[in-house]
């Protein structure tokens, strides 16, 4: 019984040693957060903006879509008259074959 006792006391004691040392560990944590210095975050001053910076601003985003505008239409026309020459060949050559092509004697 006694070597049970003795075991059963030295568990014991290495439970309260490792729960002293979790608990000095933790201490040294919260100790090491508090000592920490204050992180503040900056930011850089932005002098305020000037009339023509705004008004060049705004030329450029009214830029930007006018060109946009223009590359669609450009798109839409050069899309128009390609579809249009393949109509055109389409039916000359569905007529050469019924036409030409059909009166082979």
């Amino acid at each position: 019984m006694s070597s049970a006792n003795s075991r059963e006391e030295e568990l014991r004691r290495r439970e309260k040693e490792l729960e002293e040392r979790e608990l000095a560990m933790r201490l040294r944590e919260l100790e090491a957060e508090v000592n920490q210095p204050p992180f503040h975050k900056t930011v850089k001053h932005q002098p305020p903006e000037t009339r023509f910076q705004r008004w060049k601003r705004n030329a450029i985003k009214i830029a930007s879509f006018v060109g946009i505008v223009i590359g669609v239409i450009a798109a839409i026309r050069i899309a128009s008259a390609l579809a249009t020459i393949f109509i055109v060949v389409a039916i000359a050559f569905a007529l050469y074959k019924v036409f030409i092509e059909g009166q082979k004697f």
